[in-house]
């Protein structure tokens, strides 16, 4: 089974092609693959998508958007395409620590995560002394920062890239 033939198992409900239009806007269809474009790194989709209907630049599914998507999987000619069509710059409701530049960086995108922070100055990129600390494995050092200061788990759980085991 491909990796697309897998992803389509976990397609949600509500973008399932017999749905309604995605928010009273767009097609299921083209909302769901246009998210696979941006996953994959099809930027001539997803052009062609954009040129199809370019208000599905705005579209998304439970906060998640095609930028967010392109840029944590480092496609930077999609991030690009998506940009030149206007796309928003997928300020997180939920949890206002991650941008698409932190999202680049964390996943090892540095170069793509400049490009971003270039192009729009707010986007701002930092890694935390307990992002560090996770990302070299530094046990002891994660759990006196933890130890010091327990809202450190929250930083640790919206941006982890390695799993951290504490014992005792």
């Amino acid at each position: 089974m491909t990796e697309l033939n897998k992803l389509a198992l976990i397609r949600p409900f509500e973008l399932q092609p017999e749905q309604p239009k995605w928010l009273n806007r767009w097609s299921p269809e083209d909302v769901w693959n246009l998210l696979i474009a941006a996953w994959t790194g099809d930027v001539d989709s997803v052009r062609n998508l954009l040129n199809k209907d370019p208000t599905l630049v705005h579209a998304n599914y439970w906060y998640t958007s095609p930028l967010r998507i392109a840029a944590r999987e480092g496609h930077e000619l999609v991030v690009k395409e998506l940009l030149q069509h206007k796309s928003i710059w997928d300020e997180d409701p939920i949890d206002n620590r991650d941008n698409v530049a932190q999202i680049a960086l964390d996943h090892g995108h540095s170069n793509l995560a400049l490009y971003l922070g270039n192009q729009n100055a707010s986007l701002t990129t930092k890694d935390q002394a307990i992002h560090l600390a996770v990302q070299q494995s530094e046990h002891e050092k994660v759990r006196t920062i933890l130890n010091d200061d327990s809202s450190n788990v929250d930083l640790i759980g919206s941006r982890a890239k390695n799993a951290v085991a504490l014992r005792g």
